[in-house]
């Protein structure tokens, strides 16, 4: 009997700890700090821009928008290095497809490798690192209630030391830690992976904080 109250007892802590790995608590504070940049888009800036007939990412009417056909990641940076900085930016997506994904990179170079702060259409938020022709899942494409799949939704990316984290609408997605990357260019990025469809997104005012 004693040892079956035991056996009880751990199998309760264990579904213990597992439901609260499973309420999303982040490990770290990431409230942003002074702001550092805010580009509203009303120019073009620093960022590239492209109009071609697998992908257009245009400045216009005071909107970043991003389009493309499936099979890759679409990118552009904005060329000006950050180390230790919170990201957000809004972004609404525009198209049917709900294989798609989008959001920001942290400390990216000219050639998109990163990391990749994204929401999907279907109500899910992932972390990866992009290397090479690699993108690793640091976190998993994990479902959130904070993501509105029918309106524009706020997605914030911390980057502090080897600490990532994600938020949307100020809701936590997901956190990892990862060293290969300390500093680099802000980006954002757009991706869908279903044959035959194609990805519209708006970006509108990206803000840059400093971490406190």
């Amino acid at each position: 009997m004693g040892h079956a109250n035991t056996l009880s007892r751990t199998i309760l802590l264990i579904l213990v700890c597992a439901c609260a790995a499973c309420n999303g608590s982040p490990s770290c504070t990431a409230a942003p700090g002074a702001l550092l940049l805010r580009d509203n888009f009303d120019g073009s800036g620093r960022w590239d821009q492209a109009d071609v007939a697998a992908a257009s990412v245009l400045i216009r009417d005071g909107v970043f928008h991003f389009e493309a056909d499936a099979g890759r990641y679409i990118f552009s940076v904005d060329y000006q290095t950050q180390t230790n900085v919170i990201v957000e930016v809004d972004a609404f997506h525009l198209s049917d497809d709900d294989s798609s994904g989008f959001g920001i990179i942290c400390r990216a170079n000219t050639n998109g490798e990163g990391y990749y702060f994204l929401i999907g259409a279907d109500g899910s938020g992932t972390i990866r690192r992009s290397r090479g022709r690699d993108v690793t899942p640091l976190v998993a494409w994990t479902k959130t209630g904070g993501i509105d799949t029918g309106a524009s939704n706020r997605i914030r990316a911390v980057c502090d030391g080897d600490y990532l984290a994600l938020y949307v609408n100020d809701v936590f997605v997901g956190e990892a830690r990862d060293s290969l990357y300390s500093s680099g260019y802000t980006g954002l990025t757009v991706v869908t992976t279903r044959p035959g469809q194609r990805i519209a997104v708006d970006f509108d005012v990206l803000r840059i904080y400093s971490v406190p």
